[in-house]
């Protein structure tokens, strides 16, 4: 939250405290209306994720089961997720099926079920070229488990996404809700910015042809 706050109010020494969110004790922030950049509601994350995109939000028949835009469970496989069975299903995390078959070997980067100190586990967004949501998103599904607004008890906000470190492939899937402190820190927790896109110059263009139209009709 204070991070958006530094991007609404300008970067540089823009204040990290208000803005966005006026920062109290972790849960009782509340998104400002007129914000432009903000940290994803848990309805806003989830639509991201799972949503097919339809226009159709209602029933659970419009919304697919995994972040990868399919109800098949994910692959864990090195990127791009070349090594996997189906490319556009694979995801940052760990699952090991005890079969050498160049995927589900252990941690998705290494393909090892060793865990390494030195090791990097992280991949860069976009990483799994294939495996985006319906709106585009990618790492919905793995990496770090990402924040979202929900206030889900006194003293928990909501995560969602699973990460690298999980060693179960359900919890990337949309029923899986999970809560941590609003103050921890951890290596495999991280967030997702989301922001009010600018009108592109084609709505410009649409909105000024309008005012135009407006303005003679007045004049007639």
């Amino acid at each position: 939250m204070r991070f958006t706050n530094w991007l609404q109010n300008g970067q540089g020494n823009g204040s990290t405290e208000s803005g966005v969110y006026t920062i109290g004790n972790g849960v009782n922030e509340i998104r400002n209306p007129s914000a432009t950049y903000f940290i994803p509601s848990e309805n806003e994350w989830y639509k991201a994720a799972y949503h097919k995109n339809n226009g159709v939000t209602g029933g659970a028949a419009n919304y697919f089961q995994y972040p990868t835009s399919t109800d098949s469970l994910p692959y864990s496989d090195q990127p791009p997720g070349s090594g996997a069975p189906t490319q556009s299903n694979t995801a940052n995390f760990r699952r090991d099926d005890n079969v050498a078959n160049g995927y589900d070997d252990g941690f998705a980067v290494t393909a090892s079920a060793s865990f390494s100190g030195t090791q990097n586990y992280l991949t860069d967004v976009g990483a799994y070229t294939a495996s985006l949501s319906p709106y585009g998103t990618f790492d919905q599904g793995g990496n770090v488990w990402e924040w979202n607004e929900a206030v889900i008890s006194a003293a928990f906000r909501g995560v969602r996404g699973s990460n690298w470190n999980f060693n179960f492939s359900s919890n990337l899937a949309a029923s899986n809700r999970f809560l941590e402190f609003p103050t921890i820190e951890s290596f495999d927790i991280g967030f997702r910015v989301a922001s009010i896109p600018e009108p592109s110059t084609g709505l410009l263009g649409v909105l000024g042809m309008l005012r135009m139209m407006q303005r003679r009709r007045r004049s007639s």
